[in-house]
């Protein structure tokens, strides 16, 4: 939770600025980083256009964007013009059609593509930022304050019990949530086998440990780096001995 709102946070106020009534296009918008900004603008009383997939529509309605533009079926360059800001966490092709959206004067601020090339930004009178989150205690109490008070929620996507036959065979892809919450009920002690599921935005997987008297918790994270696609990830261990 703190990176990716932070990230959020940074990008919206302390790059792009942004203010009420202004009307702010996000790239990802059922993402890690994603889930927060559109909470975030819409709690700064901006209108929130988000692009994302069709299942994502009424989530991200939910979550406060006033609308939402189909990726899959609709290019958002021919439905939506005179943004004041572009959010963008996808890259390539998605920032490069971005320019022409924004009004003149606006921003378009990205987390996966450094500056561009002089040739691109040229004709558009926009500005263009490109950062990497910062650690800030101050920007961390607020956004606390506001999930304290029930104005930004972090999304949790599925709980997985660990030990559950089904688990180890499943390969969960396409879910939108940064934080999975994992639910370890001890380790079995007929193969003293760990199994644990990550999510992230692109995808997921599943890892195993095995070892005569488990793991640890620093050896359980180095074996589950190659799995696991969430960037936050939260355990929850449940066995006899406490």
């Amino acid at each position: 939770v703190p990176l990716s709102a932070l990230t959020a946070w940074q990008a919206l106020f302390d790059h792009a600025h942004l203010a009420a009534g202004q009307t702010v296009l996000i790239h990802g918008g059922a993402g890690g980083v994603g889930v927060f900004a559109v909470q975030l603008a819409h709690w700064a009383e901006a209108q929130v256009i988000a692009t994302a997939s069709a299942r994502n529509r009424d989530f991200l309605r939910e979550l406060g964007a006033n609308e939402t533009i189909d990726y899959t079926t609709t290019r958002f360059e021919e439905v939506v013009h005179g943004v004041d800001l572009v959010f963008d966490m996808v890259g390539d092709d998605t920032l490069q059609r971005s320019w022409q959206v924004i009004k003149p004067g606006g921003v378009l601020v990205s987390i996966v593509s450094p500056s561009p090339p002089a040739a691109v930004a040229k004709g558009h009178d926009v500005r263009f930022a490109y950062f990497v989150v910062e650690p800030n205690r101050d920007e961390l109490i607020q956004i606390g304050a506001l999930m304290d008070a029930g104005q930004l929620r972090p999304i949790i996507d599925t709980v997985f019990r660990a030990l559950e036959p089904a688990i180890p065979n499943q390969v969960i892809a396409g879910h939108h949530a940064d934080l999975c919450v994992c639910q370890l009920n001890g380790i079995d002690p007929k193969t003293r086998t760990l199994f644990i599921a990550g999510l992230g935005p692109q995808g997921g997987g599943w890892g195993a440990k095995r070892g005569e008297d488990g793991v640890s918790a620093k050896q359980f994270a180095e074996d589950l780096k190659p799995h696991a696609t969430a960037k936050t990830l939260t355990i929850r261990i449940n066995s006899p001995g406490g």
